[in-house]
């Protein structure tokens, strides 16, 4: 979910497949040309508020809650006409113009104020003529209105097959421009080139796609600062059935930035972070939020299916493989399917078919005990709410889609965004965390949906803060600097009205407000 026209309504993006499979093709040769992809789809939320006779409410309070009136709730599926459907490069004869995508998310790529879309394409075959691939992470680029362009023709650096099945999102360098991870089959399954890979945004908006190393299989995946040092890890889960074996080579993957968003990285695999072997597990979604309130994100994911412990035919991946140069080489495993039955002109062996066990649930709970601050923030959005300072439309009530940059003291900035739904078929927190790591304090600016800018500065570790959204952006035009000091305080007092924040914390958020229009102008 995302706010496609900066109307302040959630609106839908939703990854679609295959077809209704009633052809019953194996999907791996079907190739790129198969004619049943499914295209992806939007629905704008056209919901509103009806009056007790059924009329529409002409009032200024856009909110879709309360005081007694009707809410009448309602998409409009404009897929056809918005440019999801015009997808580059594949509008060719004989083809249906869609991709496979596994997972789909709404974000702000590149910093416009505007809610960007980026999938996660599957390739589904080996790579054919380029006017025919599909198995890119593609970027639609919005115009604020509830249209896309998809520019990834424009963009080298996402033109890579894979089959892409998980999306995440942060700035890896710290460099003030947002990156992100997409996870894939590995080089276990699927061999060189089918890494899980970071893309990091160049100046240029292109992205720059870096392997890191051989790793394994990927689904779900999440950014985020694990150890609170002040900089962006990362974090995926996956298994895979496939013909003949099960894919055991994903003990669960987090990767630490060295030293200060270097962009270099360590694997954890030796002693591991993890409170449990996911090898065994087909873990597929994965979600992550400060469950125990201590500053450290924890960990959720859920599995398809489990092999039970103690299987036979648990193999080391090298075996077959071989050595790949991977810090999980020592670890990666696969499960043999072969059984006993007798294929002519073939010695099959004899084995025990394995034993599955139904999905689980796994929750892991992260305190790092090293001592690094943090803050945490929540976002409130101005949609029902203020009546002032709408100067660049108004934002949904969770504020999804608001990017969020915090700077410790002495330490570079990093970024984390809002997000109504990423990694694979899952949804983050909507509570965001950042690590200080020793610093004290640090400065907080939020990118709203609409491109509104609010800056709070000397948040102290150990702070966790609910943030509305002040529409009187510093860096915006006002005629002078009265009518910007008055266009935050009109706002902030309809938030007071609310009684959705105090009276200091107001006027700590003006006394922001102000310091950073000066400093801006």
């Amino acid at each position: 979910m995302g706010d496609l026209n900066n109307d302040g309504k959630l609106d839908i993006v939703v990854a679609n497949t295959y077809d209704d499979w009633h052809l019953r093709i194996v999907f791996l040769p079907s190739g790129p040309n198969y004619p049943g992809f499914q295209h992806n789809q939007v629905f704008i939320n056209t919901s509103h508020r009806a009056g007790h006779d059924g009329d529409d409410d002409d009032d200024d309070d856009d909110s879709l809650a309360g005081h007694g009136r009707n809410t009448v709730i309602s998409f409009e599926d404009t897929s056809a006409t918005d440019g999801i459907q015009t997808v580059s490069n594949m509008d060719q004869p004989g083809t249906s113009g869609a991709a496979h995508t596994w997972a789909i998310a709404m974000a702000d790529l590149n910093l416009d104020g505007n809610i960007d879309i980026l999938s996660a394409d599957n390739q589904a075959a080996p790579p054919v003529a380029q006017e025919q691939r599909r198995g890119w992470s593609r970027f639609f680029k919005g115009d604020g209105r509830g249209n896309v362009t998809d520019i990834t023709m424009s963009l080298p650096g996402l033109q890579v097959e894979n089959s892409w099945m998980g999306v995440a999102f942060g700035d890896a360098n710290c460099d003030g421009r947002m990156d992100f991870f997409n996870t894939g089959m590995g080089n276990y399954l699927g061999g060189a080139g089918l890494e899980s890979s970071l893309f990091v945004q160049q100046p240029n908006g292109d992205f720059q796609r870096n392997t890191i190393f051989p790793n394994p299989f990927g689904w779900g995946d999440a950014m985020f600062d694990f150890d609170n040092d002040g900089d962006t890890d990362i974090l995926w889960h996956g298994g895979m059935d496939i013909l003949n074996l099960v894919a055991c080579d994903n003990p669960g993957v987090l990767l630490v930035n060295n030293g200060q968003c270097s962009n270099t990285w360590t694997a954890l695999v030796s002693p591991s972070p993890f409170s449990v072997d996911h090898r065994i597990r087909d873990a597929e979604g994965v979600a992550i939020g400060d469950f125990n309130n201590d500053g450290f994100f924890d960990i959720v994911t859920i599995s398809a299916f489990n092999i039970a412990p103690g299987n036979p035919n648990l193999r080391p991946f090298i075996n077959l493989v071989g050595t790949t140069g991977s810090p999980y080489d020592p670890v990666a495993q696969f499960q043999n399917l072969l059984t006993g039955r007798t294929i002519p002109g073939f010695l099959v062996p004899v084995v025990p078919f394995p034993t599955y066990t139904p999905g689980n649930l796994s929750v892991e709970l992260s305190s790092a005990g090293n001592g690094n601050g943090w803050v945490k923030f929540r976002t409130l959005g101005s949609a029902g709410i203020t009546r002032h300072g709408r100067d660049r439309g108004t934002v949904n009530r969770d504020g999804i889609g608001a990017v969020l940059k915090f700077t410790p003291d002495g330490l570079p900035t990093s970024m984390q965004p809002i997000l109504g739904g990423s990694s694979y078929a899952s949804q983050n927190s909507l509570q965001v965390g950042f690590g200080l790591g020793a610093s004290a304090k640090g400065t907080l600016e939020v990118l709203w949906p609409g491109g509104s800018k609010n800056k709070l500065y000397d948040v102290r570790a150990g702070e966790n803060l609910t943030i509305p959204a002040i529409q009187c952006s510093f860096d915006g035009s006002f005629r002078n600097f009265s009518q910007y000091r008055n266009c935050v305080k009109e706002a902030l007092q309809d938030y007071r009205e609310r009684r959705l924040i105090s009276r200091s914390f107001a006027d700590r958020l003006q006394a922001s407000a102000e310091r950073a229009y000066r400093e801006a102008h």
